[in-house]
């Protein structure tokens, strides 16, 4: 897998410290060219930061990035697999609106019935933005899903996104 299917346009994902004296940064992708990506600094207000193409799979491949999403609430870290980071944009963004709804009810259902679900679905969407909802039935499969696979989001991709193969060049 190449560098340009991980690191699209929107990734946001963190960059570990080598030594104790340097700081963890959070970074989102804005731009790149062929051997180089635009950053925004999410930690440090928004400032720009161009790294090489080269330094980040060198970051990638000791194990040193990390992609991450925020929770609907804005105060969790939800760590995403290398899978995730991996699929185009609108794929990317379909898992990110399954978790959201997910997340969301998980907070407020014990059972995920029809009873319990239908009355927070047009809240939950429009807080989202959602002009599709999903149904009461189609969340519970998501839940079950994503709980079977370990609360992984790899439990919340559709069975193409599963088959789907990508080039290693």
């Amino acid at each position: 897998m190449t560098i340009v299917q991980r690191f699209t346009e929107g990734t946001v994902f963190k960059l570990l410290p080598v030594t104790e004296t340097e700081r963890e940064l959070l970074l989102r992708v804005e731009s790149r060219t062929r051997d180089q990506l635009s950053l925004t600094n999410l930690v440090q207000g928004g400032v720009t930061v161009h790294k090489s193409i080269e330094e980040i799979e060198s970051s990638l491949a000791e194990g040193r990035v990390e992609f991450v999403i925020n929770s609907p609430g804005g105060q969790d870290e939800f760590s995403l697999s290398e899978d995730l980071a991996s699929l185009h944009k609108k794929q990317r963004e379909e898992v990110v609106r399954r978790f959201k709804y997910i997340s969301k009810l998980k907070v407020l259902v014990k059972t995920w019935t029809d009873k319990s679900l239908t009355p927070l679905i047009p809240a939950i969407a429009k807080e989202l933005n959602d002009t599709n909802p999903p149904g009461w039935r189609t969340l519970a499969r998501w839940n079950e899903s994503f709980c079977a696979n370990g609360q992984t989001v790899k439990g919340l991709f559709t069975n193409s996104m599963k088959q789907q193969q990508f080039p290693l060049s």
